[in-house]
Order: C-alpha cells, then structure tokens, then sequence
C-alpha cells in the first residue's frame, strides 16, 4: 500500500502536517523508509518462529534487539534522507 503511493494517511506524524510543512519531505523516499521498516519488523518478529525455535529466549532476544537497532536506523533516515 505505502509503495504504491495510496498509504500517506498511514504514516503517523506525516498526515497531520500542513500543507506547507509537507513539502519539507521527499514523500516517496518517506514511503520507502517506512515500507521497508515494517517489511525488516516483521521478518525479524518471525524469525524465532521459521526456525522452529519459539521458546529460545535468546533467539527472540536477538529479534527484539535486531528491531530495536532498525527502528533506529529507519528515525534517522526519515529524519535526514527523507527531508528536502
């Protein structure tokens, strides 16, 4: 939805600027970041389950930190890459 061009609506923060403060933001760089976020979470939230080994305390650990680090990457990047 998000890379198709139809999600703006669904990127917190972005749908209650004004008009003026949007154009601030490269929209399709901002979707893109935010696409692929949710694309790494997930895979990374499924990862303990693919391998069969759910009840690992450091496989999910390991998942939980690997999120953490791209969650940071994706706020920098939307934050630097993202702004015109």
């Amino acid at each position: 939805m998000l890379l198709t061009g139809r999600g703006d609506k669904l990127i917190a923060g972005y749908n209650t600027l004004t008009p003026k403060e949007r154009e601030g933001y490269h929209v399709k760089r901002l979707r893109l970041v935010l696409a692929v976020t949710l694309l790494l979470t997930t895979l990374l939230l499924d990862i303990p389950f693919l391998i069969g080994d759910e009840e690992n305390v450091m496989a999910i650990m390991a998942s939980v930190i690997y999120i953490f680090i791209v969650c940071v990457v994706a706020i920098f990047l939307a934050n630097t890459w993202c702004r015109k």
